[in-house]
């Protein structure tokens, strides 16, 4: 197996996979702790978010943290066939469930650090009363401590006690979906929760500390600006271990036109009817760019399950059409990937980087992480220096833990080829994005496009290489991939592509260049003022400003042949 690697980390700073468990799924045995282990995804998890604890009132009216389901969390018996190390729980037992099973794993597992989630999108409705003042504060942080940390859990049907649960969790996750606005219907909201917030991370850093400065204090942030301005995410990232970025969700039941909700990049063809164009590199820039949060304070998202549209029509196969997402529109991935066999067809789309399944027949679409999508995530995470990835959650893989080993191994699934005596094929296969002597900025993120045309069909892998590096490889029939975080100077780029019997062949190598940005102003931007001599880059190329112009819109782009820019030649 291949472990990844961030660099610029320091080893305090260990590249994290982030995976989150919800209490919930041990109901009938769906997904228990069990599977964890066996789907060999616990070796390669380095924390476990368990979800939920949930703030609300105590007996005396001052909020507390309470489990969402504590039959479930410490209270269930779990027979032989569904316990870690096959030992069925006894009655007698002060702690049962999830969190008992969870205590086990951690024990195969020394390496991997469990946190207690508190909060979520239907149990934030408290935190606003919990983070009020001073004294709520206060009260709120010390009763997480005793009852998390410390493990004194509520004694229960002959569970719980005094220190039972001490010493499993690592640390606390805070999901508050949202502060000052936003949330479900009902959620308590004030003025001041962004300030209120950063006093109960303060406060929480503190305690934490005075029992173990190693105990992790992280929180779950959402992607959209509207979301995120309500937030001081830059004071409160001095007291946070890492920030989890909620790149999920960014088309779902809200909206009545489909799309990807899980995309790495922002596309051009999304349509001004949902104008945001969301994406995880455009939450990452967010953070750090607007509101100066480090990235190594920032972890990625995806989502191990999918968004859903019935009534969708066959026009660009059902992306970014009309469609009622109110109705069974969320769905695993561990189904969906099994929908390729009823009829549905996966896609790909060359900007967002991102999958979808559409049926034309059924008008059902579907948006949802894939291997292919969750290793591209993984490789510009760690190729930005970010902390790491996080999903949510657990239950939504496969038995085999597909998508954690796309990120754990930062590749799609190897292809068996049959290495036979057969003659190899024919191949015509060239890589058509980015073209010969293109240009970009340093730290850009290069899409690389290939196409490929054989009389079979035959190309099971195309593996990509930047002089002569390999940079990861696209099995499947999507043959596309990137280079994240471009260095400067003059590179060459190509692939490989091995069909069904073995053989492998060489695409033609494209020449790119990759400009400092002291030399160079970033891409053109419609509607800027840009000055005389000043350069951007431009569909690959770059132009020089002839001539003064304000509103740079339309007909005055680099490349329209107008007066204001010339394209720029033999550039160093």
């Amino acid at each position: 197996m291949i472990l990844i690697f961030f660099p610029s980390l320091t080893p305090a700073q260990t590249p994290e996979i982030v995976g989150y468990f919800a209490g919930w799924t041990a109901e009938n045995n769906k997904y228990n702790v069990r599977n964890i282990e066996t789907s060999g995804s616990a070796d390669k998890l380095t924390v476990i978010d368990y979800a939920f604890c949930v703030p609300q009132p105590g007996a005396d009216g001052r909020i507390i943290p309470a489990f969402a389901d504590p039959f479930y969390d410490y209270q269930q018996i779990f027979p032989a066939e569904y316990s870690i190390d096959g030992v069925k729980d006894d009655s007698a037992q002060a702690l049962r469930g999830n969190i008992n099973q969870l205590k086990k794993l951690k024990a195969r597992h020394p390496g991997l650090k469990i946190l207690i989630s508190i909060g979520g999108w239907g149990s934030s409705t408290y935190f606003s009363d919990a983070a009020l003042t001073k004294e709520s504060r206060e009260f709120f942080v010390n009763s997480c401590i005793n009852m998390l940390i410390k493990g004194n859990f509520p004694a229960l049907n002959g569970t719980g006690g005094k220190g039972v649960a001490a010493g499993i969790f690592d640390g606390i996750d805070i999901d508050w979906e949202f502060p000052i606005s936003g949330g479900l219907t009902g959620i308590h909201n004030n003025p001041k929760d962004n300030d209120n917030l950063t006093q109960l991370f303060k406060l929480f850093r503190k305690k934490l500390d005075e029992i173990n400065p190693g105990l992790l204090l992280t929180a779950a942030l959402p992607a959209q600006d509207f979301n995120v301005k309500n937030f001081n995410v830059a004071e409160d990232s001095n007291y946070l271990t890492w920030i989890s970025l909620m790149t999920y969700d960014l088309y779902g039941g809200f909206d009545n036109i489909t799309g990807h909700h899980t995309n790495l990049f922002s596309s051009s063809n999304e349509p001004q009817i949902h104008p945001s164009q969301l994406s995880l590199d455009k939450t990452v820039k967010l953070f750090h760019d607007k509101y100066g949060v480090g990235y190594d304070k920032l972890i990625g998202g995806a989502a191990f399950y999918g968004r859903g549209w019935s009534e969708v029509d066959s026009v660009s196969n059902g992306l970014y059409r009309p469609g009622n997402s109110k109705v069974g529109g969320y769905d695993l991935y561990r189904y969906l990937v099994n929908l390729k066999n009823e009829g549905f067809k996966l896609y790909w789309d060359k900007n967002a980087l991102a999958n979808w399944l559409y049926n034309p027949e059924k008008k059902i679409f579907w948006s949802f992480d894939t291997p292919q999508s969750i290793a591209l995530k993984t490789r510009y995470c760690k190729e930005h220096h970010l902390r790491g990835m996080m999903f949510w959650e657990l239950s939504g893989d496969d038995d085999k833990g597909t998508l954690i080993n796309a990120i754990y191994t930062m590749n799609m699934p190897g292809i068996r080829v049959n290495k036979s005596n057969k003659q190899k094929e024919e191949v015509s296969f060239a890589i058509v994005k980015p073209t010969e002597g293109d240009y970009y900025i340093e730290g850009s993120d290069v899409v690389i496009n290939s196409i490929v045309n054989t009389p079979n069909s035959s190309i099971v892998k195309i593996e990509f290489f930047v002089d002569n590096k390999p940079i990861g490889f696209a099995v499947g029939g999507s043959f596309d991939w990137a280079w994240f975080n471009a260095s400067r100077g003059e590179h060459m780029i190509k692939a490989t592509a091995e069909d069904v019997w073995g053989g492998v062949s060489e695409s033609v190598p494209i020449k790119i260049y990759v400009q400092s940005t002291d030399k160079c102003s970033r891409l053109w931007q419609s509607g800027k003022t840009y000055n005389v001599e000043e350069q951007v880059i431009y569909n690959g190329k770059i132009f020089v400003c002839t001539k003064m112009h304000r509103y740079s819109y339309g007909a005055n782009s680099p490349g329209s042949g107008t007066e204001y820019w010339k394209p720029l030649q033999g550039v160093d």
